[in-house]
């Protein structure tokens, strides 16, 4: 009898679920509930006499038994659930080991010892050194120990940068005030609501309201707009850094200090601005700790492209171009003409690049939905990816590409709305002018087309079809005799329901609903003040994108020009002697040099850097970009390249023939730049053109000719 009242006065994790599944159905027949959680009936209905015990403790409804258990819905099982003593749970040796983790984790002041814990859960001293010594071996891989202090009992020893990933991670894991809190069950396992109180305690002591507002003021004197759950994400690091300091522990500065950092606009306003949190807290916050904000903050999402400097920005922006490539070729679309794709991977990938080497980690937002409707394109982008988990030697997440995925997503929508393209056409009519262009008007109308020129017959034949992608037509012609081999639709001079199935099945796509006048309307209004023309042009095209056609005439900016641009014949150097890398550094940076677009350090830097971290950029058939951070050594942006006949050995055994010295003062200007370079480096016309070139004119015309 001892034994049955001892048994019957404990909860588990089964009973849980019990209790769950009836919140759900109300009435379940045992039998199919023993077979969902693995047991028998009989177990079943012991565990229904240890339920009800709890739920006549509190008052609560009971569970009617017989073959079918029914259960009054009349009450919120976390609020139950809330009520029950943890000594009132038997935790099963996982949700122990969990628990202990948490624990140790996230203790403060308290002396743990394995006589609290075990007291905490009901069980005794020696399943407690059991649980222990398991964790102790699963935390060994993870850089992280678990040491017992004579003073403070269990602590966990390790990097710091490492134990306070390990707890922002934790809060992330179990969802704490967050909004992307997805967990719709009804029934929160008593383990995670024990965890819950932990959390929940541990950061009882913090303004979390003065930190939103701290990180607020950040991003708007920043101009940087970072996403909701990125915010939340900082301002719990804030809350761990803030708690870990008042304990002594501090960030090692070696571990996370990186010079360009400094340099950043970021450290400079965290900087500016730290002494608040100091104050409020009583804590110092040193150098290391504010590098470590601007780590996170430099790593959030954002949404807009303002970025301070970062190092290695020339990798970054081909590795881009690399992922887009590869992506192209394994779909039916051509995106790689898709700047917007380009600009906005790169304005996701470098706070990628840091969330992933930092191990800053979001929820699984997206993943559920693209695996459900795009896995096809998942698998390919997951394949893209490869160069670049090469290039920071980390596994990219899941979650991570399926945010790189949507990019892409979006660029073939937008492939495919392009494919829908204003079509060509020669109209050609054998009756008079009035008919004609009868029919031209109701083409006109109806599709996405350009009539380029209305003929008679007798003019076709002769005719330089050369910008023509269709001909449409009201009397037959033979196509034999034409001068390029074309599609040639035949029509009513009124369009018939068979005409208009016809142009269907060429792939000719309606033209789309006309523009409102209302939505014109709106678009002032927006604007507020008369708008010049351009501005009102920009707008239009902005909100009408589906319905405008901007047949404007713009002049070329910077951010078109090519790589022609820069590899003029002054900037194109060949040479054929065997020299070692260092001076092939130096004879191609020279060809800037001496024409004032750099300084002796530029140069110097670059060498500085291959020997410091090698060499990465090199792309294929002997191409290499060499390049160092901009400060005071760029005076204005261009392009070297130096030729040489005879292969040299960069560090890391890479043989190059083709040197290019890239010194940037504007990023922007250098755009498509790097697009013309990866296409040069794999177009095997050009690189045989390359080869029989004798001098830096013909070069200069043959990158003229392929860009």
């Amino acid at each position: 009898m001892k034994f049955f009242l001892e048994v019957r006065n404990i909860l588990n994790e089964r009973h849980l679920k019990i209790l769950d599944m009836l919140n759900v159905q109300q009435e379940i027949d045992i039998k199919f509930l023993s077979e969902k959680l693995f047991t028998i009936p009989r177990t079943i209905r012991y565990d229904i006499q240890n339920i009800n015990y709890y739920l006549a403790k509190y008052k609560l409804p009971m569970i009617k038994h017989s073959r079918i258990l029914k259960f009054e819905k009349s009450f919120k099982l976390e609020n139950f659930l809330k009520n029950i003593e943890i000594r009132d749970y038997k935790f099963s040796e996982r949700e122990r080991i969990e628990f202990i983790m948490i624990r140790i984790l996230f203790n403060s002041k308290e002396k743990l010892t394995t006589e609290k814990i075990a007291l905490d859960l009901g069980v005794s001293d020696l399943t407690i050194k059991k649980d222990i010594k398991i964790l102790r071996e699963e935390i060994k891989g993870k850089d992280l120990e678990l040491y017992f202090h004579k003073r403070k009992g269990f602590i966990l020893i390790g990097e710091e940068d490492r134990i306070r990933q390990k707890q922002l991670s934790c809060y992330i894991s179990y969802n704490i005030d967050y909004s992307w809190n997805s967990n719709n069950s009804i029934c929160m396992d008593f383990l995670d609501l024990e965890i819950r109180k932990i959390l929940k305690k541990y950061k009882k002591d913090i303004d979390v309201e003065y930190l939103n507002k701290y990180i607020g003021s950040l991003s708007a004197s920043l101009n940087k707009v970072i996403s909701n759950e990125a915010h939340e994400v900082l301002v719990l690091y804030m809350i761990l850094m803030i708690k870990r300091i008042k304990n002594e522990n501090y960030i090692d500065v070696n571990k996370v200090f990186n010079e360009y950092l400094l340099l950043t606009r970021e450290y400079e306003v965290i900087s500016d601005s730290i002494n608040s949190i100091e104050s409020k807290y009583k804590i110092v916050i040193h150098k290391n700790e504010v590098l470590k904000i601007v780590d996170h903050l430099l790593g959030s999402h954002t949404y807009n492209f303002d970025y301070s400097f970062y190092e290695n920005w020339v990798e970054i922006e081909i590795l881009v171009r690399k992922i887009i490539g590869e992506v192209n070729k394994s779909i039916d679309l051509d995106i790689l003409s898709d700047e917007l794709l380009y600009e906005s991977l790169l304005n996701h990938m470098k706070p990628t690049i840091y969330r992933i080497k930092n191990n800053i980690f979001f929820p699984d937002l997206i993943l559920d939905e693209i695996m459900s409707s795009d896995e096809n394109l998942l698998k390919i982008v997951r394949e893209s990816l490869t160069e670049i988990e090469n290039y920071i030697n980390c596994k990219i997440s899941d979650v991570e590409t399926a945010l790189f995925t949507v990019h892409f997503k979006l660029a073939i929508d937008r492939a495919k709305e392009k494919q829908m393209k204003i079509l060509r056409v020669l109209l050609v009519c054998s009756t008079g002018y009035a008919t004609s262009s009868l029919l031209s008007q109701q083409l006109s109308e109806l599709y996405n087309i350009e009539i380029i020129e209305l003929i008679p017959y007798y003019k076709v034949f002769e005719y330089d079809l050369a910008k023509i992608d269709i001909i449409v037509t009201t009397i037959d012609i033979e196509r034999r005799f034409l001068k390029k081999d074309i599609d040639v639709i035949k029509v009513g001079v009124v369009l018939s329901d068979l005409d208009k199935k016809n142009f269907k099945s060429y792939g000719i796509s309606n033209k789309k609903v006309k523009v409102k006048l209302t939505e014109i309307l709106e678009i002032l209004r927006d604007l507020g003040e008369l708008p010049s023309i351009e501005m009102l042009g920009d707008s239009l095209v902005n909100k009408l994108s589906d319905k405008i056609i901007d047949d404007r005439k713009k002049e070329k900016d910077t951010l078109e020009f090519g790589l022609s641009k820069f590899l003029t014949e002054k900037n194109i150097e060949m040479a054929d002697t065997l020299l070692t890398w260092q001076e092939t550094v130096y004879k191609a940076g020279n060809i800037l040099l001496e024409k004032g677009y750099i300084n002796e350090n530029y140069i110097k830097n670059i060498i500085g850097n291959i020997e410091k971290n090698g060499v990465y950029m090199v792309l294929k058939n002997g191409f290499i970009l060499l390049h160092a951070e901009k400060m005071e050594n760029v005076y204005k942006t261009g392009i070297a390249f130096l030729k040489q006949k005879k292969l040299i050995e960069f560090p890391g055994a890479y043989k190059v023939s083709n040197i290019l010295v890239i010194a940037c003062y504007s990023k922007s200007e250098l755009t498509k730049s790097f697009g013309d370079i990866l296409h040069l480096s794999e177009n095997k016309s050009f690189l045989l053109e390359l080869e029989k070139a004798q001098n830096s004119k013909m070069i200069s015309a043959l990158v003229e000719q392929y860009t």
